[in-house]
């Protein structure tokens, strides 16, 4: 996920350094929104690396639950 992050991130600067560089878009909005866009998926990345690690944690506590052995009374 991390390298997926960086390509998206490296994508986004690149979008940015080349609408810089036309003169047709002077337009401020595009960069804010490329720049937010950034934000979010910071977010959306850390957001999928949380619940994937929940997920991984709560397997791992089943197994080794199902793994214990029978209890005599």
């Amino acid at each position: 996920m991390l390298l997926q992050l960086a390509v998206s991130y490296g994508h986004l600067n690149a979008i940015l350094q080349n609408m810089r560089g036309i003169s047709e878009i002077n337009d401020m909005r595009w960069e804010e929104k490329i720049k937010s866009l950034k934000h979010l998926l910071l977010k959306y990345y850390d957001a999928k690396s949380q619940s994937e690690n929940y997920f991984q944690l709560v397997q791992t506590l089943i197994c080794n639950l199902y793994s214990l052995p029978p209890m005599m009374t």
